[in-house]
C-alpha cells in the first residue's frame, strides 16, 4: 500500500479533529467515547485554535484518503498557561498526538510518522513528550524509540524523548606525573617497578603531608597513549584473546576505556619534598596522575570477593617482577 506523509493544512482541521477522537484509548471490551468528549476542555485544548506558533504535524494519505495524522503543539505559545496536554513537561518540549483510522493500523505506518517527526523535530526542540494510557500497545512502540516514563497522570504515562543529553564535559587537570623507567606500555610484568609521583609546581608540597603515615595509596592516572580512534564503547575480548569470552569494557580493566582512566592500589615507600615514591604502578614515564587517595581498611571492599575464570587468566603473569629492558634505560 502505497502511503504519502506531506504537511499538515488548515484545511486538514476537521480531519485532525477525527485523529483526535481515534487517538482516545479503548481498551478491549470497552464501549467506545461518545462523540462529544471532544468537547471536554482538557481533549479540547489538543486542537483548539489550531494554527498558533509551534503547532505543526504530518499528514498520512493513500492517496486522495485521508489515513492518519501525527502532530505537535508547544504549550509555551497557549496565553493561558494552565491549559496544557496530559503530556506536558517543559514549555520547550512540544507534545505529540499521533492516530491512525482503524484500517491503517498494524501496518508499521505509525512507526514511520512518529520516526520522521523525530527526525524534523530534532534542529528546533530538545525532545519530544506525549501522553499514552499504561496498557495502551502504543506503549511499546514509543519505548522502541527511545521514549522513557517520566511522570503519571492518572491512568496515563507521561513519556519524555530526548536527544541533547549528553552529559556536559568535564575539564581535569593533572595534579602530578609519574617519572620511572618504564617508556612503553606493556600487558604484564609490573611488579616490583619504582615509580616517582613528581606533584605539579602548581601545587604546594603540603598537599601530600601525612600520606607516607598510610602504607598504600590508590593513584587515579589517564591512559594518555591510548589514541581516540581505539577507544572501545562497548565490548570486546580483552587483549583480543579469542579464548576469553566478549565482555563490556566496563567489565575489564583494559586503557582503552572511554576515558581512559587508570586506577591502581600502590604501596607507598617514601615521601620527598613534592615527590611521592611508590611500588606497584602500572603507569609509564610521563603518565599525569589526576588523584591521589590513601588506602583506609574501611573503604576496602565489604563482604566476599568473586570473579570470573578469565580473569584470573588475564591477571596471571600482571604481577610478575619487572625487569628492565635496554630500551627502557634512559
Amino acid at each position: 500500500m502505497n502511503i504519502d506523509l506531506r504537511p499538515l493544512l488548515p484545511s486538514d482541521q476537521p480531519f485532525l479533529w477525527e485523529m483526535l477522537y481515534q487517538a482516545l484509548y479503548v481498551a478491549p471490551g470497552s464501549p467506545p467515547f461518545v462523540r462529544a468528549i471532544l468537547d471536554d476542555p482538557d481533549i479540547a485544548c489538543y486542537l483548539k485554535g489550531w494554527g498558533r506558533p509551534g503547532d505543526w504535524g504530518l499528514l498520512a494519505c493513500a492517496g486522495a484518503t485521508l489515513a492518519g495524522a501525527i502532530w505537535l503543539r508547544q504549550w509555551s505559545n497557549w496565553p493561558d498557561s494552565d491549559e496544557r496536554g496530559y503530556g506536558y513537561v517543559s514549555p520547550l518540549i512540544p507534545e505529540v498526538s499521533i492516530a491512525l483510522l482503524p484500517e491503517y493500523r498494524g501496518l508499521g505506518l505509525g512507526t514511520r510518522m512518529l520516526k520522521a517527526v523525530i527526525t524534523m523535530a530534532q534542529p528546533l526542540y530538545p525532545g519530544l513528550s506525549l501522553s499514552v494510557v499504561e496498557s495502551s500497545p502504543a506503549r511499546r512502540l514509543y519505548e522502541r524509540l527511545g521514549f522513557r516514563q517520566v511522570g503519571r497522570v492518572m491512568d496515563s504515562l507521561v513519556m519524555l524523548l530526548e536527544w541533547n543529553t549528553k552529559m556536559p564535559d568535564i575539564l581535569v587537570s593533572p595534579i602530578g606525573l609519574v617519572r620511572n623507567t618504564r617508556l612503553t606500555p606493556s600487558d604484564d610484568d609490573w611488579g616490583g617497578l619504582v615509580s616517582e609521583i613528581r606533584l605539579d609546581p602548581t601545587l604546594p608540597e603540603e598537599s601530600l603531608e601525612g600520606l607516607d603515615m598510610f602504607s598504600h595509596a590508590e593513584i587515579i592516572f589517564q591512559f594518555h597513549l591510548v589514541g581516540e580512534k581505539n577507544i572501545v564503547m562497548g565490548a570486546r575480548r580483552p587483549r583480543e584473546n579469542p579464548l576469553w569470552p566478549e565482555v563490556g569494557i566496563f567489565a575489564q580493566r583494559g586503557r582503552l576505556r572511554p576515558n581512559r582512566l587508570g586506577l591502581t592500589v600502590v604501596r607507598i615507600l617514601r615521601r620527598q619534598g613534592c615527590s611521592l615514591f611508590v611500588e606497584g604502578l602500572d603507569a609509564v614515564d610521563g603518565t599525569p596522575v589526576l588523584d591521589i587517595k590513601p588506602v583506609m581498611q574501611e573503604f576496602l571492599p565489604r563482604g566476599p570477593l568473586y570473579q570470573p575464570d578469565w580473569s584470573h587468566e588475564v591477571m596471571k603473569d600482571y604481577w610478575n617482577i619487572h625487569k628492565e629492558r635496554p630500551d627502557e634505560v634512559q
